[in-house]
């Protein structure tokens, strides 16, 4: 089973039927709405702030533990490190 974590609180878990069956990947995206039409000239801007994003391979971690990994990246001032093969 998998389990999910937002913000420390638990979000869902999902048995089997739901894992992945092929690699997988974190995106990130912004839904922008079709500005034709809009009567304003305004310039838009958005904004999307992500604090962190953890990937540990065949790990299960409480968010205890993956606030202490945070933590330590913040600590020894980390502000980011790729080690996710391939990407």
């Amino acid at each position: 089973q998998i389990t999910y974590y937002v913000d420390g609180q638990h979000f869902g878990t999902h048995g089997a039927a739901y894992l992945p069956e092929r690699p997988m990947s974190i995106n990130f995206n912004q839904w922008l709405i079709d500005l034709e039409g809009q009567p304003s000239t305004t310039r838009r801007a958005y904004d999307q702030q992500v604090d962190y994003v953890l990937h540990v391979k065949d790990q299960v971690l409480t968010p205890s533990q993956v606030n202490a990994m945070v933590g330590a990246y913040r600590s020894a001032g980390t502000s980011f490190e790729d080690t996710v093969p391939g990407s």
